[in-house]
């Protein structure tokens, strides 16, 4: 269903199949408890069929990073790994959005409940990895 001609589609989500405001996403892939990399990198390729095909807006929930922060531990080269994956699956994501020339009218959010808190330090040596320091030397 649609709302103000609004084509939506939700993934890995727990309430995504519940009405808000008597509207429910046209498509919803509800949370699975065994979520994991290679589960996002299949709803980052189903988004960006939907987006191909006229959803106009989809949601991704990707929890595992956090979780996988907890086991292995915030500081550790296993989350480093584990980052850098994630990284891959978006950029590919992007790259993607980018052939079909879907990039211009697409927008990116991004949200975290808190994320692992690592500091600042961390934080500079990330930014300086991409070439953007500024602040943060």
């Amino acid at each position: 269903m649609s709302h103000a001609g609004v084509r939506t589609a939700v993934y890995n989500w727990l309430p995504c199949n519940l009405a808000f405001k008597e509207v429910t996403p046209e498509k919803c892939i509800p949370y699975s408890p065994s979520d994991n990399f290679d589960k996002f990198k299949e709803n980052l390729k189903m988004a960006g069929d939907d987006l191909s095909n006229g959803i106009d807006l989809t949601m991704i929930y990707f929890g595992y990073l956090d979780t996988y922060g907890h086991n292995v531990g915030p500081e550790t080269p296993t989350m480093g790994e584990g980052i850098e994956r994630t990284d891959r699956y978006l950029g590919r994501f992007f790259d993607r959005l980018e052939e079909e020339g879907l990039w211009e009218r697409t927008n990116i959010i991004f949200v975290s409940d808190h994320g692992i808190i690592i500091g600042v330090s961390l934080l500079g040596s990330i930014l300086a990895c991409s070439g953007t320091t500024s602040g943060f030397e």
